[in-house]
């Protein structure tokens, strides 16, 4: 996702020298779909001469088909984490961050030795980037003799009440790799309506002003 603009396009231009850089904005809304609508446009326009962006690793496997064609049109993502991405198969693709091999150990051991969880209950939320990061806690998590649940819900979802009731007594912390930190604090309001003691800990697309349950934790890059 480039950074988000209102309903319509908007651009701006900047002056290089004795040139003129342009910069317009598209908003993906962290769907793949829409990703691949405006990954289209863009590689269609010559004057294009890259993206920055998309933000999820889901929007980026969907836009990677187009901006391959020749390879025209090189990307760089300030988000994107999915391990696989920079393994050479998206030539083009470029980020900013470490991706979720790194991420993931990371997590992992806070988790472990600083909060001192003995169980953890995780949720992804179904997408390309939350799945894999997921994964990677959870196998470091049980290497280290962690108890680990694992859940999913889609990230269309915004009524987590019967999931919440799924996390028990013994649960120390609630692992919760999302891209739309909206939705963990409601699942955190959730938790407190039905009493659930445990810790939240988010991933990096948490950390954001809408997700403010207090005593929670955000891993972020």
């Amino acid at each position: 996702m480039t950074p988000p603009s209102s309903a319509r396009s908007s651009s701006v231009s900047r002056k290089l020298g004795k040139g003129k850089i342009k910069l317009v904005q598209q908003d993906t809304q962290l769907d793949p779909a829409q990703a691949s609508t405006t990954g289209t446009k863009l590689h269609a326009d010559s004057t294009v001469l890259a993206v920055v962006g998309p933000a999820g690793s889901q929007e980026v496997l969907a836009v990677a088909p187009i901006y391959k064609k020749a390879q025209r049109l090189p990307f760089i993502s300030g988000s994107a984490t999915r391990t696989t991405l920079t393994n050479g198969s998206i030539p083009n693709f470029f980020r900013v961050v470490p991706n979720d091999s790194v991420q993931a150990p990371t997590t992992a051991k806070y988790i472990r030795q600083i909060l001192k969880a003995k169980e953890v209950f995780i949720v992804d939320d179904q997408t390309a980037y939350s799945k894999p990061l997921a994964n990677g806690v959870q196998a470091n998590l049980r290497a280290g003799g962690v108890k680990v649940t694992r859940n999913s819900v889609n990230q269309k979802v915004t009524d987590f009440s019967s999931l919440v009731s799924k996390i028990g007594d013994g649960v120390d912390v609630v692992y919760l790799p999302w891209q739309i930190a909206a939705n963990g604090q409601i699942f955190g309001q959730q938790m407190k309506e039905q009493g659930k003691k445990a810790i939240i800990v988010g991933s990096d697309g948490m950390d954001s002003g809408d997700f403010k349950i207090a005593g929670s934790y955000v891993v972020a890059f």
